[in-house]
């Protein structure tokens, strides 16, 4: 396997590392969750910008991705981060980065989410 994979190999992840970073994936989905829903529900009208040609970036998708980056750094401080809103032009990388890279969007689908419009957004948060 690992003449195959080469350089590789070292991506690979056993079964208690992918749990890990499973549970994280959760935790983090949960956190975002929870701050998305807190302006959702309300009657609150969304601060937001527009962001270059990509549409609108509001107040809930950064205090949502800022949770989120918080959450993976405190608990998997070697792998790097990509986050839409916060800074879309550059990767937050680590010094030590073994090459795993999170990707962060709080709210997929922010124009709709200022609608209210539930079919049209949701929370994207994988890693590579």
């Amino acid at each position: 396997m690992e003449t195959i994979l080469g350089d590789f190999a070292s991506l690979v992840l056993n079964n208690t590392e992918l749990d890990h970073a499973a549970e994280i994936a959760n935790e983090v989905a949960h956190v975002s969750g929870q701050i998305i829903r807190k302006y959702y529900s309300s009657r609150v009208r969304f601060v937001f910008r527009e962001k270059n040609v990509d549409g609108p970036v509001t107040c809930v998708d950064i205090e949502a991705e800022e949770a989120m980056v918080s959450l993976i750094t405190n608990a998997l401080p070697s792998h790097s981060i990509y986050g839409e809103e916060t800074n879309p032009e550059q990767l937050l990388l680590c010094p030590s980065s073994d090459q795993f890279i999170w990707v962060l969007d709080p709210i997929d689908g922010t124009s709709s989410f200022v609608g209210k419009d539930m079919r049209i957004w949701n929370t994207s948060c994988f890693r590579l």
